[in-house]
């Protein structure tokens, strides 16, 4: 009988697309968009729907130690799944100060780094729209928002300001395919 480990192992693993991008940039609209796109099923699971986990109100009242052994968890289970062949659509908003950790847990996995773009100030109106924002809309300080995408080498970029996430995923799709 095998393990999880040699399961894991004796699998091919699944690709991963990593669409990385600031709070409100339109990464789960694209990524949603994708799976109706693709040919073959992609899972999809954001950070969002991990946290989830816990009642809103922990998050609420939180002082940010939830916060990393969640990411952590996360990020460990992205890794699994892809390991037992599961492709994956996963978002990232990476910091300059996790980009490591994001390399360490999908080295040596099949990933595509995307950049998902928009302006700030339409990243803030959506931000200001979202409904699953209990407490409040996040604060999305211009030079973290910037920074998700300093000095970051992408295989593909998307720009949602103006685009739909449908046109953005049959361009992608497209493009996945031939990155193969």
């Amino acid at each position: 009988m095998l393990g999880m480990e040699d399961a894991a192992s004796s699998t091919r693993p699944g690709r991963v697309v990593l669409l990385n991008g600031p709070p409100s940039c339109g990464k789960t609209s694209l990524a949603v968009a994708l799976q109706r796109t693709l040919a073959e099923p992609w899972f999809h699971l954001s950070l969002d729907d991990f946290r989830a986990g816990y009642p809103q109100e922990r998050w609420i009242a939180d002082d940010g130690s939830l916060f990393e052994p969640i990411m952590l968890g996360y990020l460990g289970s992205l890794r699994q799944l892809a390991l037992a062949g599961i492709n994956l659509l996963a978002e990232a908003v990476m910091s300059p100060n996790r980009r490591d950790l994001y390399a360490d847990t999908f080295r040596g996995l099949p990933v595509v780094v995307v950049g998902v773009h928009c302006t700030y100030d339409e990243a803030l109106r959506r931000e200001q729209l979202r409904p699953d924002r209990q407490g409040g809309p996040m604060e999305l300080p211009l030079e973290a928002f910037t920074a998700v995408h300093s000095a970051m080498d992408y295989d593909l970029e998307v720009d949602t300001t103006a685009m739909s996430s449908e046109s953005l995923a049959r361009q992608l799709a497209t493009r996945l395919e031939t990155a193969r």
